[in-house]
């Protein structure tokens, strides 16, 4: 391997205009990275941080690989590092330290597993031990226990025996000789176990300290609870501050300070699943292998200290309402916004420590390639994929040390599967190694689009994905069908229209506004390929009028907005004024005729203006 010591340098010459120079460096992995000759102040600098985290310069792995391995012109390399300089700027999330909290709750099945736990651990963590189960004079025993989370803390309530009141005991010691079984200890321990109840020592405490069956709650607080091996327990043990005794790896992680990034995050406005109904989408939930999301009363929540920014809830998000903020859905399209694609390139995605170990492997040149350092691949959606090949791209490689998680495998398979039904092109996205990197960049697959689509503003993910849905369509004059699992967030409503009264109950949770009212027209429309199928609105039609159809035709009609029901407003007989549907109206008297304190029912065919005047007149 052939390995390049050349910088790629942007900076500000001070006439206003960005410039960028080469200079030759040497980079070595256990030295700062070097300072340059060039005098100006650098805002850029190509390289990898993985081998200088503490530059103070930012340093891009992409421009160091398009200018070592790629086929680029000084203006086109200036143009990708302008976009690298504004991805970095553009990049706004919160960071911060989580100090050390070495408390740990561990609830183990006998004495003896707890001591030798403590034996081991009790010099390093800050344990509270609790028994599960039985008796013993060293450790409480935790019944009936309640487990509450909050921010980074846990707090366990449990019921635990408590026969002596040690407030009032004066240790004269008549308990202790008195009791048969000797089942009081000198430490005032009662062993309950061994215990007749014969009430000996009840009977005889003159301070009345002792009640056998006296019980108590206490609560205490840790930063995690840990529950060892055998302990039977109905406490939910999917929590993020939860561990087995096969998770001390990442309990100790938890425990100790380190530096949060809240990278991933959720934005309520567009999230398809309902806290106040307790239902609708839960794709983020289902992929978090690190139980990072919970549901709260305000909706998806994400524990940033648990979280592994594997990338699984923001592949499989449909809406966008989680986003990767290290590279953001709208920095994505603002970055190839600034960098054209030439038509018919390949486009390899790797974080930056894989695309650093390509350029250590090959010293090879690629013509029709661009690097892009995505920082977790995992992350992508099938809008990012279908954005790229729109602008020009034939050929997405994700370069991946392993199999892809099961999101990301499901948006390549959904990419693909779109881009066949319209193209009739084979597979235009895959993961590779690194081993099969250099052989594919030496194929040279067709072009797929002669022209690139055009740009279009940015709202959010799924209706800028049913944009590009658009221009393919276009594009390619064919027809497909929007169904099976990898396109399981692709379908539709249907509607019985002599049910549904047009109460819109449904429009409340539809944040995605895939449902919309027409007050001119009194009808409830469907933007087809806007709905996630969260099935959100068929759960709260009071009806059951709406039904889920889990596919769509993609043609030129599922872009226009579907009539779903339409209305006959309800007239105010004295003013003509509409106020309501007369499907509503005549649900509400169906009701009222059944009861018999109902006055006059005539008053309801007014609007509220005028009913409350024909009340006045009549002396009500």
């Amino acid at each position: 391997m052939a390995d390049g010591s050349f910088s790629w340098l942007l900076f500000f010459d001070g006439s206003g205009t960005p410039a960028l120079c080469k200079e030759e460096l040497t980079v070595h992995p256990a030295q700062p990275f070097p300072e340059p000759v060039q005098t100006q102040t650098i805002y850029l600098a190509s390289g990898f941080p993985d081998l200088h985290p503490d530059s103070a310069v930012p340093l891009s792995p992409t421009l160091q690989l398009n200018g070592d391995r790629g086929n680029f012109s000084d203006d086109e390399l200036q143009h990708i590092a302008l976009a690298e300089l504004h991805r970095n700027n553009a990049q706004r999330f919160r960071s911060y330290t989580v100090e050390a909290d070495a408390r740990v709750l561990v609830l183990g099945s006998s004495a003896q597993q707890l001591n030798a736990f403590l034996e081991t651990y009790g010099g390093v963590l800050q344990l509270t031990p609790l028994l599960s189960t039985g008796v013993c004079e060293q450790f409480a025993t935790a019944s009936d226990p309640v487990l509450s989370t909050g921010e980074n803390t846990i707090q366990l309530s449990f019921r635990t025996r408590a026969p002596l009141d040690k407030s009032r005991c004066t240790l004269c010691g008549i308990c202790g000789p008195i009791c048969p079984e000797n089942s009081i200890s000198e430490q005032l321990f009662l062993d309950l176990s061994q215990c007749t109840f014969c009430n000996a020592c009840v009977k005889a405490c003159p301070e009345n300290a002792i009640d056998l069956h006296g019980v108590c709650r206490k609560t205490v607080e840790a930063h995690a609870l840990l529950i060892l091996d055998g302990v039977q327990t109905a406490l939910d043990r999917t929590g993020s501050h939860i561990f087995s005794s096969a998770e001390l790896e990442q309990l100790f992680a938890s425990i100790y300070a380190c530096r949060i990034d809240e990278v991933i995050t959720c934005t309520a406005d567009i999230c398809q699943y309902s806290s106040r109904l307790e239902t609708g989408c839960r794709l983020c939930l289902d992929s978090c292998p690190a139980g990072a999301i919970s549901t709260t009363v305000t909706g998806i929540a994400i524990d940033q200290q648990q979280c592994r920014e594997c990338g699984n809830c923001v592949a499989i998000c449909p809406t966008g309402a989680i986003q990767y903020l290290r590279f953001s859905d709208q920095a994505f399209l603002d970055y190839f916004s600034g960098i054209e694609l030439k038509p018919g390139c390949t486009v390899v995605l790797g974080n930056g420590r894989e695309l650093q170990k390509f350029r250590w492997l090959t010293d090879n040149r690629y013509a029709a390639t661009f690097f892009l350092e995505y920082p977790e691949v995992q992350a992508l959606t099938s809008m990012h994929l279908l954005l790229l090949l729109a602008r020009g791209a034939v050929r997405i490689l994700l370069l991946l040390s392993g199999s892809p998680a099961a999101p990301l495998h499901d948006q390549i398979r959904a990419t693909n599967t779109i881009i066949k039904g319209l193209f009739a092109q084979t597979v235009c996205v895959r993961t590779v190694t690194i081993s099969e990197l250099a052989e594919l960049l030496a194929q040279q697959p067709e072009v797929l689009l002669q022209t690139p689509i055009p740009k279009h503003p940015w709202t959010n993910r799924r209706e800028y994905l049913v944009g590009l849905l658009q221009e393919l369509l276009n594009l390619s004059g064919r027809t497909m069908q929007l169904s099976g699992d990898p396109l399981r967030t692709f379908g539709r409503i249907e509607c019985d229209t002599n049910a549904c009264t047009l109460c819109l109950a449904c429009l409340n949770e539809c944040r995605i506004q895939a449902l919309s009212s027409d007050s001119e027209n009194w009808s409830l429309n469907l933007n087809t390929l806007a709905c996630v199928q969260c099935g959100i609105c068929v759960q709260v039609c009071p009806e059951n009028a709406l039904k889920q159809v889990h596919r769509v035709l993609l043609d030129q009609d599922a872009f226009n907005a579907q009539q779903l029901a339409r209305a006959e407003p309800m007239v105010c007989r004295e003013c003509g004024k509409a106020f309501g549907t007369r499907q509503s109206f005549e649900r509400v008297m169906a009701i009222l005729r059944h009861r018999k304190d109902q006055d006059d029912l005539s008053l309801y065919e007014y609007c509220d203006t005028c009913r409350v005047r024909k009340l006045y007149e009549a002396g009500k």
